[in-house]
């Protein structure tokens, strides 16, 4: 299908429906996307690769046959027609001339429902009503270009309105002039989503119990001739809002709920489209003060010969019909010259709507204004796997919670020290997934109180006292957030089973663990050090590497490039020495099938790829490469504690060498709940003893043991998150005191 609109970039088409229109064969649909704006489908079996759906796309080839200095007007229709119209009612005066003259007039009405809007026909004055007044929603064209042709051709003459891109779309689907067909393009903002349009509709029915009876948008009885928006409803009740209170009309008016092409229409200039072009003429009042009366006035383009004999029409039926300098209407109406770019945070708006679900309004202020429900404290951005890893799957767990996460930058980058660092392993792999803040100091980090709801520490050893006194401890403990908002701890750890801060850091520590609305902790041992040295309660819960869907894990491994073995061992050492690659030669040669060695991934390469002394070790291993060779691999080796849980995950037999180096309590906890003690050895010569690598694993019986935590802790972080705000404590107020007063005393000191 070479010849088929499916070559038109998707974010070139209008969806004018001109292919849907002209495919002889009926192989053409227009569905909406994921956004809710209609785009063609094209059945392949139905396609005969014609080429006329390509041919009649404006998109394409844009036409431009009208005069490109048209004739330009203020009018004015009767004050009765005016409070009925968005403007001066100049639609209206067109219309019923040609519908007097036995013509037919098609335009967009609102569907019974009021739920989206379509183009349909209408034949007698009394239903131009339908079509009259602006509707902010995309219509439908349906087949209306096929029945256009169809009255054309008995003879009839047809007024066809639309936007700029719909009428280049009905000209170029026709392929030739009509002496009887009439063409009014409206000066376009631009075409919200109908789904979106749908959304804010639904909402408004929930909140006000009944069914809406009548949109209108634009009605002047709100407050005169401005955007203004009226709902009334089946119950008697109102929905009336200017520009500033509706939020619908707010996100139009910024271009956030448009189509992508909007941004760059080819139809949002001169030559016009149409033979006439009809606008409200904001800006008037300022050419003449008369010609502004707050009650509609209309710019009018006659943008050909044809129009210009309908201008009499328009004249004998107006209260002004009055010649302006068209310059002057550019300068207050920009679509006459260009298109304005959509808002830069468009897709995130329609991904906040689609992804995560969220109501229309929250989803309009959450997209301008750059808001998320969760502002993530972790080290996502350093180099070791494992820590990379967990900070992926409690990302990926929040965002099928449908939270919407800001991961948080480490606040000693630059901006110049993170264009250097794109390329790294990390960086790589996270920009799949995240949406990453700025580069902020320690000192800036309170102003993600304006752009998150809830803090949230992650998994890993983030209080522990070695791993952070250098990189601002409080930070990790969430002193920067404001009293308002919700702060949680998931599955942290402090790495040993002492907290080992100094002692003048734990009265300040203390205060902030009892400003948490929830904490869990990784390691059994740390809910003791929660409550023995910080007076504060926690709960342990899983690492969230064992929450995360086999899906994400799939979608994160299916970056990698590497081509693996059928069969292979992989072992993945922190802390090389020769005895545990021996066990990784053991175990390759008593299986017979080849291995390989992966090191850390932060530090020194080299020193450790000398210790391991193996020509096996596997160099520039990414993220994701790392995550493939852990899931297709046969069996593993490691030292690692996040090595011992992807073993896990991913159910392969394996021996682990607990590393007393990284904190050994984490791999106990593990042992016990997944019930694999016996696959851990203190040394080589237990390993080879004790002969228990030798047996494989009953998976079945791990994932049985360890589902009931599994579940205890999804449904903990659930509640967690859903939980209203908490006052703070008697406690917390208890120790804020102490605290002040401490400080007080350690200023006089000084």
């Amino acid at each position: 299908m070479k010849n088929t609109v499916l070559n038109v970039p998707a974010d070139k088409c209008t969806g004018c429906g001109a292919c849907y229109n002209k495919c002889p064969v009926k192989a053409i649909k227009m569905l909406p996307n994921s956004e809710g704006f209609l785009f063609p489908n094209v059945d392949s079996e139905k396609c005969i690769d014609c080429g006329l759906c390509l041919k009649s796309c404006p998109a394409v080839s844009p036409s431009y046959e009208n005069n490109t200095n048209p004739s330009c007007y203020a009018v004015m229709g009767s004050d009765e027609l005016r409070s009925k119209s968005t403007s001066g009612g100049v639609f209206t005066m067109v219309a019923e001339h040609i519908i007097s003259n036995g013509g037919v007039v098609c335009g967009a009405a609102y569907t019974d429902d009021f739920y989206g809007v379509e183009h349909i026909f209408v034949e007698n004055v009394n239903e131009l009503a339908k079509l009259r007044g602006s509707k902010y929603v995309q219509s439908d064209i349906g087949d209306t270009y096929l029945k256009t042709k169809e009255f054309l051709e008995q003879g009839r003459s047809v007024l066809y309105v639309g936007t700029p891109c719909q009428i280049a779309g009905l000209n170029a689907f026709l392929g030739k002039e009509y002496d009887n067909l009439y063409t009014m393009d409206l000066l376009c903002h631009g075409a919200p989503s109908a789904s979106v349009y749908k959304k804010f509709i639904t909402e408004r029915e929930e909140e006000f119990g009944a069914k809406a009876t009548r949109v209108a948008f634009r009605d002047k009885s709100v407050a005169g001739w401005t955007h203004c928006i009226k709902i009334e409803f089946a119950n008697g009740t109102e929905y009336k809002k200017t520009r500033d209170e509706c939020v619908y009309l707010r996100a139009f008016l910024k271009l956030l709920t448009v189509r992508k092409s909007c941004g760059t229409c080819p139809f949002a200039k001169l030559p016009r489209q149409g033979d006439i072009t009809v606008a409200d003429f904001w800006g008037i009042g300022r050419l003449k003060e008369e010609l502004n009366d707050n009650k509609g006035t209309s710019l009018v383009l006659f943008n050909n010969n044809k129009a210009e004999k309908l201008a009499s029409v328009i004249e004998k039926d107006s209260k002004v019909f009055e010649p302006a300098p068209i310059e002057h209407a550019k300068k207050f109406n920009s679509r006459l010259h260009c298109a304005t770019q959509v808002h830069k945070n468009r897709e995130r708006f329609f991904e906040l709507l689609g992804k995560y679900d969220y109501s229309f309004s929250k989803a309009v202020d959450y997209g301008m204004n750059r808001k998320f429900d969760i502002g993530y404290i972790g080290w996502w951005y350093g180099g070791n796997y494992g820590s990379v890893l967990t900070n992926y799957a409690l990302h990926q767990v929040l965002v099928g919670m449908k939270k919407s996460v800001l991961m948080l930058e480490w606040p000693y980058v630059t901006k110049e020290t993170l264009i250097k660092s794109q390329n790294n392993k990390t960086r790589v792999f996270t920009r799949n997934f995240y949406e990453t803040s700025a580069p902020t100091t320690l000192e800036q980090y309170p102003r993600f109180n304006n752009h998150c709801d809830t803090f949230l520490v992650g998994s890993d050893q983030l209080w522990n006292w070695y791993s952070n006194k250098n990189i601002g401890t409080y930070n990790f403990f969430l002193d920067f957030v404001e009293d308002s908002h919700k702060k949680i701890a998931y599955s942290t750890s402090f790495g040993h089973e002492s907290p080992y801060y100094p002692k003048e850091m734990r009265l300040k520590l203390t205060y902030l663990l009892n400003r948490f609305d929830a904490i869990s902790v990784r390691e059994d041992s740390a809910i003791d050090v929660c409550k023995r040295n910080f007076d504060s309660k926690a709960v342990q819960t899983i690492d969230p590497v064992f929450l995360c869907s086999m899906e994400d894990y799939e979608k994160a491994a299916a970056l990698s490039k590497v081509k693996t073995e059928k069969e292979y061992v992989i072992a993945y050492i922190l802390d090389p020495t020769k005895e545990k690659i021996e066990a990784v030669r053991k175990v390759a040669s008593e299986l017979g099938i080849p291995y390989h060695i992966m090191l850390d991934g932060q530090g020194k390469f080299e020193d450790k790829k000398a210790l391991a002394n193996d020509p096996n070790v596997v160099e520039n291993v990414q993220i994701a490469d790392w995550l493939k060779y852990f899931k297709n691999s046969s069996y593993v080796v490691t030292d690692s504690f996040h090595g011992y849980c992807y073993s896990i995950i991913f159910g392969k037999s394996m021996s682990v060498f607990p590393n007393h180096h990284r904190g050994v309590t984490r791999f106990a906890n593990l042992s016990r709940l997944s019930g694999l003690e016996d696959r851990c050895s203190a040394s080589y010569e237990e390993f080879l003893a004790k002969e228990e690598w030798k047996k494989p694993v009953d998976f079945e019986k791990v994932r049985e043991y360890m589902k009931p935590m599994i579940d205890y802790s999804y449904n903990w972080l659930k509640n967690a998150l859903d939980a209203p705000k908490q006052h703070p404590s008697a406690k917390e107020i208890l120790y804020k005191t102490v605290l002040n007063l401490q400080e007080t005393i350690d200023n006089i000191k000084k």
